[in-house]
Protein backbone atom coordinates (compact mmCIF):
# COMPACT_ATOMS: atom_id res chain seq x y z
CA UNK A 1 0.00 0.00 0.00
CA UNK A 2 0.77 3.31 -0.33
CA UNK A 3 1.37 6.05 2.28
CA UNK A 4 -0.16 8.93 2.56
CA UNK A 5 3.38 10.94 2.13
CA UNK A 6 4.06 9.03 -1.07
CA UNK A 7 0.87 10.16 -2.62
CA UNK A 8 1.66 13.36 -1.56
CA UNK A 9 5.15 13.14 -3.71
CA UNK A 10 3.47 12.20 -6.61
CA UNK A 11 1.31 14.37 -6.66
CA UNK A 12 3.52 17.13 -6.40
CA UNK A 13 6.16 15.64 -8.79
CA UNK A 14 3.08 15.24 -11.29
CA UNK A 15 2.26 18.87 -10.61
CA UNK A 16 6.00 20.09 -11.18
CA UNK A 17 6.46 18.68 -14.69
CA UNK A 18 2.85 19.47 -15.60
CA UNK A 19 4.07 23.45 -15.08
CA UNK A 20 7.38 22.66 -16.63
CA UNK A 21 5.47 21.53 -19.54
CA UNK A 22 3.25 24.37 -19.88
CA UNK A 23 5.63 26.75 -19.34
CA UNK A 24 8.04 25.65 -21.96
CA UNK A 25 5.52 26.53 -24.87
CA UNK A 26 4.72 29.63 -23.57
CA UNK A 27 8.18 30.87 -23.28
CA UNK A 28 8.60 29.43 -26.35
CA UNK A 29 5.62 32.06 -28.22
CA UNK A 30 7.45 35.24 -26.08
CA UNK A 31 10.40 34.64 -27.81
CA UNK A 32 9.01 34.27 -31.05
CA UNK A 33 6.79 37.58 -30.31
CA UNK A 34 10.27 38.89 -28.81
CA UNK A 35 12.18 37.85 -32.15
CA UNK A 36 9.11 39.61 -34.21
CA UNK A 37 9.03 42.69 -32.55
CA UNK A 38 12.56 43.72 -33.53
CA UNK A 39 12.57 42.49 -36.81
CA UNK A 40 9.96 44.97 -37.18
CA UNK A 41 11.75 47.73 -35.59
CA UNK A 42 14.98 46.48 -37.46
CA UNK A 43 12.84 47.12 -40.70
CA UNK A 44 11.09 50.07 -39.48
CA UNK A 45 14.44 51.74 -39.12
CA UNK A 46 15.84 50.72 -41.81
CA UNK A 47 13.11 52.19 -43.73
CA UNK A 48 12.80 55.72 -42.11
CA UNK A 49 17.24 55.76 -42.44
CA UNK A 50 17.92 54.54 -45.82
CA UNK A 51 15.83 55.35 -49.10
CA UNK A 52 17.74 52.09 -50.87
CA UNK A 53 16.48 49.54 -48.64
CA UNK A 54 13.05 47.31 -48.43
CA UNK A 55 12.64 44.16 -47.01
CA UNK A 56 9.49 43.54 -48.68
CA UNK A 57 9.61 43.51 -52.64
CA UNK A 58 13.54 42.10 -52.19
CA UNK A 59 13.70 37.69 -52.81
CA UNK A 60 16.80 37.09 -51.65
CA UNK A 61 19.80 38.09 -49.46
CA UNK A 62 22.92 40.07 -50.22
CA UNK A 63 20.57 43.10 -52.08
CA UNK A 64 17.98 44.30 -49.22
CA UNK A 65 19.80 47.88 -50.28
CA UNK A 66 19.34 48.70 -54.12
CA UNK A 67 19.70 51.66 -56.01
CA UNK A 68 16.54 52.71 -58.64
CA UNK A 69 17.93 53.40 -62.18
CA UNK A 70 14.80 55.69 -63.91
CA UNK A 71 15.11 55.56 -67.49
CA UNK A 72 12.40 57.59 -69.58
CA UNK A 73 12.01 55.27 -72.65
CA UNK A 74 9.66 57.29 -74.68
CA UNK A 75 9.80 61.00 -73.95
CA UNK A 76 7.14 62.27 -71.29
CA UNK A 77 5.36 58.75 -71.95
CA UNK A 78 7.01 55.77 -70.75
CA UNK A 79 9.93 55.02 -68.55
CA UNK A 80 11.97 51.78 -66.60
CA UNK A 81 12.49 51.45 -63.17
CA UNK A 82 15.48 49.06 -63.00
CA UNK A 83 16.69 47.36 -59.79
CA UNK A 84 18.95 44.78 -59.32
CA UNK A 85 17.99 41.04 -57.19
CA UNK A 86 20.15 38.44 -56.39
CA UNK A 87 20.36 34.59 -55.58
CA UNK A 88 23.35 34.17 -53.98
CA UNK A 89 26.47 35.27 -55.92
CA UNK A 90 24.09 35.32 -59.10
CA UNK A 91 21.96 38.51 -60.05
CA UNK A 92 20.37 40.29 -62.41
CA UNK A 93 18.42 43.41 -63.74
CA UNK A 94 14.37 43.17 -63.11
CA UNK A 95 12.35 46.32 -64.37
CA UNK A 96 9.21 48.27 -63.77
CA UNK A 97 7.21 49.61 -66.68
CA UNK A 98 5.38 53.24 -66.15
CA UNK A 99 3.37 54.49 -68.44
CA UNK A 100 1.36 58.58 -68.66
CA UNK A 101 -2.50 57.76 -69.69
CA UNK A 102 -4.44 60.57 -71.04
CA UNK A 103 -5.41 61.53 -67.76
CA UNK A 104 -2.25 62.28 -66.30
CA UNK A 105 -2.38 58.99 -64.61
CA UNK A 106 0.10 56.31 -64.29
CA UNK A 107 -0.02 52.70 -65.06
CA UNK A 108 2.61 50.70 -63.18
CA UNK A 109 3.41 47.47 -64.57
CA UNK A 110 5.39 44.91 -62.52
CA UNK A 111 6.22 46.66 -59.44
CA UNK A 112 9.74 46.40 -57.93
CA UNK A 113 10.95 46.41 -54.48
CA UNK A 114 9.50 49.93 -52.83
CA UNK A 115 12.15 51.81 -51.41
CA UNK A 116 11.85 55.43 -50.83
CA UNK A 117 14.57 56.01 -53.69
CA UNK A 118 12.21 53.87 -55.65
CA UNK A 119 8.91 56.09 -54.28
CA UNK A 120 9.91 59.17 -55.00
CA UNK A 121 11.07 58.56 -58.49
CA UNK A 122 7.38 57.51 -58.90
CA UNK A 123 5.41 59.96 -57.58
CA UNK A 124 7.81 63.12 -59.56
CA UNK A 125 5.93 61.58 -62.67
CA UNK A 126 2.20 61.45 -61.38
CA UNK A 127 -0.54 59.83 -59.54
CA UNK A 128 -0.48 56.20 -59.71
CA UNK A 129 -3.62 55.32 -61.34
CA UNK A 130 -3.56 51.18 -61.92
CA UNK A 131 -1.17 48.64 -60.77
CA UNK A 132 -0.43 45.71 -63.31
CA UNK A 133 0.82 42.39 -62.47
CA UNK A 134 2.03 41.11 -65.62
CA UNK A 135 2.81 37.27 -65.14
CA UNK A 136 3.31 34.47 -62.36
CA UNK A 137 7.31 34.71 -62.01
CA UNK A 138 7.32 35.14 -58.36
CA UNK A 139 10.44 38.46 -58.78
CA UNK A 140 7.62 40.40 -61.23
CA UNK A 141 4.62 39.77 -58.50
CA UNK A 142 6.35 39.84 -55.11
CA UNK A 143 6.16 43.83 -54.50
CA UNK A 144 2.53 43.96 -55.55
CA UNK A 145 0.77 43.83 -51.91
CA UNK A 146 3.49 46.64 -50.48
CA UNK A 147 1.85 48.94 -53.71
CA UNK A 148 -1.24 47.82 -53.56
CA UNK A 149 -1.18 49.50 -49.72
CA UNK A 150 0.87 52.09 -50.52
CA UNK A 151 -1.37 53.49 -53.24
CA UNK A 152 -4.73 52.09 -52.62
CA UNK A 153 -6.61 54.59 -54.90
CA UNK A 154 -5.32 52.19 -57.56
CA UNK A 155 -6.77 49.76 -59.18
CA UNK A 156 -5.36 46.39 -59.12
CA UNK A 157 -5.47 43.96 -62.00
CA UNK A 158 -3.52 40.27 -62.46
CA UNK A 159 -2.71 38.35 -64.97
CA UNK A 160 -4.60 34.56 -64.47
CA UNK A 161 -2.97 31.81 -62.54
CA UNK A 162 -1.81 33.59 -59.62
CA UNK A 163 -2.18 31.52 -56.02
CA UNK A 164 -1.19 29.08 -57.68
CA UNK A 165 0.32 27.37 -54.80
CA UNK A 166 -0.40 27.26 -51.04
CA UNK A 167 3.59 29.05 -51.06
CA UNK A 168 2.48 31.98 -53.59
CA UNK A 169 2.98 35.62 -52.31
CA UNK A 170 -0.02 37.67 -50.96
CA UNK A 171 -0.97 39.83 -53.95
CA UNK A 172 -2.53 42.39 -51.28
CA UNK A 173 -5.51 43.56 -50.16
CA UNK A 174 -7.40 43.26 -52.82
CA UNK A 175 -7.41 43.14 -56.87
CA UNK A 176 -10.24 44.40 -58.81
CA UNK A 177 -9.33 41.83 -62.01
CA UNK A 178 -7.75 39.37 -63.50
CA UNK A 179 -6.96 40.26 -67.26
CA UNK A 180 -8.11 38.54 -70.10
CA UNK A 181 -11.11 37.08 -67.67
CA UNK A 182 -14.64 39.36 -67.13
CA UNK A 183 -14.93 43.06 -67.37
CA UNK A 184 -11.70 44.74 -69.18
CA UNK A 185 -9.85 47.04 -67.05
CA UNK A 186 -10.41 50.84 -67.45
CA UNK A 187 -6.93 51.09 -69.29
CA UNK A 188 -7.43 48.78 -72.69
CA UNK A 189 -8.55 51.78 -74.88
CA UNK A 190 -5.21 52.83 -74.53
CA UNK A 191 -3.03 49.68 -73.90
CA UNK A 192 -3.70 46.97 -75.32
CA UNK A 193 -3.02 43.03 -74.33
CA UNK A 194 -2.96 39.23 -74.96
CA UNK A 195 -2.50 36.89 -72.69
CA UNK A 196 -0.60 33.68 -72.65
CA UNK A 197 -1.46 31.16 -70.26
CA UNK A 198 -0.15 27.58 -69.53
CA UNK A 199 -1.20 25.27 -66.94
CA UNK A 200 -1.76 21.43 -66.07
CA UNK A 201 -2.29 19.10 -67.19
CA UNK A 202 -0.61 20.30 -69.84
CA UNK A 203 2.57 21.23 -67.92
CA UNK A 204 3.89 20.72 -64.92
CA UNK A 205 2.79 23.95 -63.30
CA UNK A 206 1.27 27.20 -64.11
CA UNK A 207 2.59 29.92 -66.14
CA UNK A 208 1.55 32.84 -67.55
CA UNK A 209 2.66 36.05 -69.25
CA UNK A 210 0.58 39.09 -70.39
CA UNK A 211 2.10 40.91 -73.39
CA UNK A 212 0.76 44.75 -73.74
CA UNK A 213 0.56 47.77 -76.73
CA UNK A 214 0.65 50.70 -75.86
CA UNK A 215 -1.40 52.40 -78.84
CA UNK A 216 -0.40 55.95 -78.90
CA UNK A 217 3.50 55.68 -78.84
CA UNK A 218 3.05 52.10 -80.78
CA UNK A 219 5.08 50.70 -78.08
CA UNK A 220 4.91 46.70 -77.38
CA UNK A 221 5.49 45.81 -73.24
CA UNK A 222 6.78 42.37 -72.61
CA UNK A 223 8.37 41.06 -69.47
CA UNK A 224 9.95 37.02 -69.46
CA UNK A 225 9.09 36.60 -73.37
CA UNK A 226 11.45 38.78 -74.34
CA UNK A 227 14.04 36.05 -73.16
Amino acid sequence: PISKGQRRKRTALRSTSDSASNEFPRRAVFGAALAVAGAAGTDAFLRSSNDRYAFVGTLWPPKLFKDTIRTELVPGKIWGFEQVIAFFTVSANIRMTVVRLRNGTLWVCSPVAPTQQCLQLLNELGNVGHLVVAGTALEHKVALADFAKLYPQATVWVSPGQNATPADVSLGPRVDGVLGQGSPPPWQDEIDFKVFYVGPPDTAGTYAETAFFHHETKTLLVIDAVL
